[in-house]
């Protein structure tokens, strides 16, 4: 049953983080511009993006350990990290960057 709240809130994180970070990126403040111009760059760009989606996942995975989170907390994290990961790399569910 813990397995059916991990994936909920992983699923429910990640499209609320992914709105919350479009509207950012939208918004005045263009937070996320800068990185995405600096990605849209690269040669590379996939490899990269999966390297640092694993090495974020690493870090929760490590950040669980030592801060001992419950399933729903390591699900939120996870669904932060994967949106945030998404938002740089102008992939996912809700890619709203302007060019």
């Amino acid at each position: 049953m813990e397995l059916i709240y991990f994936f909920i809130a992983i699923i429910i994180s990640y499209i609320l983080f992914s709105i919350l970070f479009g509207a950012l990126n939208n918004s005045i403040l263009r937070v996320f511009v800068p990185l995405q111009k600096l990605t849209s760059r690269l040669k590379r760009k996939r490899t990269l993006y999966v390297f640092s989606y694993i090495c974020t996942v690493i870090i929760v995975i490590k950040a669980s350990e030592i801060y001992s989170f419950n399933i729903i907390s390591f699900g939120v994290a996870l669904g932060l990290v994967s949106a945030l990961n998404n938002i740089v790399f102008e992939k996912g569910i809700i890619n709203n960057s302007k060019k």
